[in-house]
């Protein structure tokens, strides 16, 4: 996936790996706008004519969407077109706004909904055609403005976040220190013997032992034993750095230690190795939620939904727990940061180390009940109860911890 430039992104076409664009999407974005104009619905590539758009997707098709239950449903060559046309203005909305290019094949997924926009200074997709398939399938609950919101927040959090990266001190250094006078010039030395390269292993059996410590890993985390589980994960990123999933595993047990930095950077690395791999989306969107940093929890479960594939194998509950987690941040208020949930939870904890049962049991209560979205605070509790030997209510707390966060292999 090539990186957007700086300058003129409207006029510089993106490479596409040396693949021209099938497509010229901005004319066509420019034609959809006058053709709605010409009908008296004003887009004008303002961020004000997505509400105007909401207003008029709305009376075409009403507010509770077409199939808000069928996520194999399929617009009508009518509807099709609109998707089209939509789906073009909404992308080269974005790119006037972020400086992005145009970019085709971002997911699996069929024409155009594998179309998408790439941001200056962001590596994930943000897709068009499917926020608008999606608004017109699921109805205002998946409102454009939303979207937009929520994906230009994650693409510019993310271009900062590589724009501090890419300030390093000795750089710094560099560019303010006087340039060395030059060197005279020096004799030959004399040839030295070049080093032994070290035989490549091939990638097959880089791919076989990198799965092989993943499960391992599996295998100590569900014992609890999260630090042999992150062992393993190193050394399976030490084999590759290219491995998404291997990045959100690891990123899932920093968080079950507490270590909340070095988790979200790992969810990061994820998602910026494969923009398109929806379970790292989930899993950093999830992480953020239970760290009730729910701004950025909302678009990254935004984009979760934008490239999860509910025909494949177990999506189906992701999509509706991520669906579930993002209605609970809108009717919670994207502000709320339950910091006194957080602190019972870890005085629970502490209190259960010591002995202190009854009391650990009534502050992890009172945990979940102020934050009924943290997975951690589901887990703990259900320990301390089944160090009680309550054994029946505990199975129900993991249960409620599955609900939120299924791809957690320790509530298993």
């Amino acid at each position: 996936m090539t990186s957007p430039p700086s300058e003129k992104p409207n006029n510089d076409k993106p490479d596409n790996n040396a693949k021209p664009l099938s497509k010229d999407y901005s004319a066509l974005a420019k034609r959809a706008s006058e053709i709605f104009i010409a009908r008296g619905i004003k887009l004008d590539f303002s961020s004000k004519s997505l509400d105007t758009l909401d207003a008029w997707i709305d009376t075409r098709w009403g507010g509770s969407g077409l199939a808000p239950d069928d996520p194999k449903w399929l617009p009508s060559k009518e509807d099709a077109l609109i998707v089209n046309q939509l789906g073009c203005y909404l992308g080269e909305l974005v790119i006037r706004e972020l400086k992005g290019l145009w970019k085709e094949g971002c997911n699996r997924g069929p024409f155009p909904y594998s179309v998408g926009v790439i941001t200056a200074g962001s590596s994930q997709p943000i897709l068009p055609f499917i926020a608008v398939y999606r608004r017109i399938r699921q109805g205002a609950s998946y409102s454009i403005k939303k979207w937009h919101t929520a994906v230009t927040a994650a693409a510019k959090e993310q271009a900062k976040a590589r724009a501090t990266q890419n300030i390093q001190p000795d750089d710094q250094a560099r560019s303010t220190s006087p340039k060395p006078a030059a060197r005279p010039p020096q004799p030959a030395e004399p040839a030295t013997q070049p080093p032994q390269q070290q035989p490549q292993q091939p990638a097959n059996d880089i791919t076989a032992r990198a799965k092989e410590l993943k499960f391992k890993s599996a295998d100590f985390a569900r014992l609890g034993n999260f630090i042999a589980a992150i062992k393993c994960l190193d050394e399976a990123l030490a084999l590759s750095r290219s491995l998404p999933d291997i990045w959100s595993n690891k990123g899932t047990c920093l968080l079950t230690l507490g270590r909340n930095n070095e988790a979200l950077a790992c969810f990061d690395r994820a998602v910026d190795t494969d923009p398109a791999y929806s379970a790292g989306w989930f899993s950093k969107g999830i992480g953020e939620a239970n760290l009730s940093m729910n701004e950025r929890a909302m678009a990254s479960l935004q984009q979760y939904l934008c490239v999860a594939r509910p025909d494949a194998p177990d999506e189906a509950n992701l999509i509706n727990t991520a669906r579930e987690a993002v209605a609970f941040i809108e009717k919670t208020g994207i502000k709320r940061n339950p910091e006194q949930a957080i602190a019972l939870m870890f005085s629970s904890y502490n209190l259960a180390a010591n002995g202190q049962l009854d009391k650990s049991l009534e502050l992890i209560t009172q945990a979940a009940a102020i934050a009924p979205r943290l997975s951690k605070a589901w887990q703990y509790k259900a320990m301390c109860l089944n160090a009680m030997g309550r054994y029946d209510e505990a199975i129900k707390c993991y249960t409620s911890a599955i609900e939120i966060e299924p791809r957690n292999a320790v509530f298993w």
